[in-house]
């Protein structure tokens, strides 16, 4: 029988994989209390799902969409059919009803716009075959990335790559505030860059690092210098 819900079928691979929520917790890297909301349903989705998903043996598809059934081959990436085959729907991202991070001040991102819609020609032009369910949108509110992104821009990030990917630009936390910086390794540190350089670059070593919670990786902005004409 198919499982309804992700919570229906969280707590299924948890009862096959025999494991309980504190130990899939401690192998993906989050807390118990995350777990246990998306096994009770509270929520219905966690930034962590390829994780969680690879440790219950299942893969990412079967547990977010229940589309395919329980088993050991788990592709690389998420890939979800729209349901509107010439639609490609782009939703903001929620950061505040996220279960895995807790985070206190966000003045430099707001949620302007709460979605877009692209054909899946355009869609593929932009994004490749991202699925439409890894791609959100925010609104930046800070100069701090001028002249790359602008206060104001919107900008499309990549919530399934939340873990450092190689040098780029991406939105993650640290001590409960949130920053859209450039990160680039460097010998035995990271650096943390403004490409504003009114802001100083920093520096975080191996151990700091560990503290970093990655939550998407940007991909592109869309630029908010409109021409009026009326």
């Amino acid at each position: 029988m198919r499982m309804k819900t992700f919570a229906e079928r969280l707590n299924k691979a948890l009862r096959a994989s025999d494991m309980s929520q504190a130990q899939l917790a401690s192998r993906v890297g989050v807390s118990q209390p995350a777990i246990w909301r998306l096994a009770s349903g509270q929520t219905s989705t966690s930034r962590r799902l390829v994780e969680i998903a690879n440790a219950l043996n299942v893969s990412p598809e079967w547990l977010m969409h229940g589309e395919e059934i329980l088993n050991t081959e788990r592709p690389s990436s998420i890939e979800v059919k729209n349901t509107d085959d010439n639609s490609y729907h782009i939703e903001s991202l929620d950061i505040q009803t996220n279960s895995d991070i807790d985070v206190t001040a966000s003045t430099g991102l707001s949620e302007t716009i709460k979605g877009i819609i692209y054909t899946t020609e355009q869609a593929n032009a932009l994004f490749g075959n991202r699925s439409s369910k890894v791609v959100k949108i925010i609104t930046v509110l800070s100069d701090s990335m001028s002249p790359s992104i602008e206060s104001g821009d919107l900008i499309f990030i990549d919530i399934s790559v939340n873990y450092f990917d190689g040098d780029g630009v991406y939105i993650f936390a640290l001590d409960g505030q949130l920053y859209v910086k450039r990160l680039q390794s460097m010998y035995k540190k990271l650096a943390i860059i403004s490409d504003n350089k009114k802001y100083e670059t920093w520096y975080l070593d191996e151990e700091e690092f560990s503290y970093v919670k990655i939550i998407a990786k940007v991909l592109l902005r869309l630029s908010s210098d409109h021409q009026r004409f009326a």
